[in-house]
């Protein structure tokens, strides 16, 4: 059997501070949440994506970060109920910067004029993608 390819890129800030534990046998593994914003059309919109990196990280709450990685997909039963939920397996994170504390959290004029979302804004418009 042939393996698909499985690559994310995710850009966004930390909800909270990054989780830094150690397995029993004493390697690093960090947990933390990314906030990703994205344009759905008609407004901003955003994801709340869960990161696991076997890295030993330090980032705080606002830290902006890039992740490569690959989705991977925890699946479990809670009385009788099937449940499942997607994550990033972190192959790599770069802090690009962090919160200044006099800046406020949206930025929406950066987002505005990023032209990646710029162009993500063209694709719906000419598509007219219904989400």
């Amino acid at each position: 059997m042939m393996t698909d390819f499985n690559l994310v890129v995710v850009e966004g800030r930390l909800v909270r501070d990054a989780d830094l534990k150690y397995s029993k046998s004493g390697k690093p593994y960090t947990n933390f949440t990314v906030a990703s914003n994205y344009w759905n059309g008609k407004e901003e919109a955003t994801n709340f994506i869960d990161i696991l990196s076997f890295d030993e990280l330090r980032f705080s709450k606002g830290d902006k970060v890039r992740v490569t990685g690959v989705l991977r997909q925890d699946t479990w039963e809670k009385e009788g109920q099937k449940m499942s939920k997607i994550k990033i397996i972190a192959e790599k994170v770069d802090k690009l910067f962090h919160k200044k504390p006099e800046q406020k959290a949206d930025d929406s004029k950066e987002f505005k004029r990023n032209p990646y979302n710029m162009q993500v804004n063209r694709i719906y418009k000419e598509f007219k993608i219904p989400f």
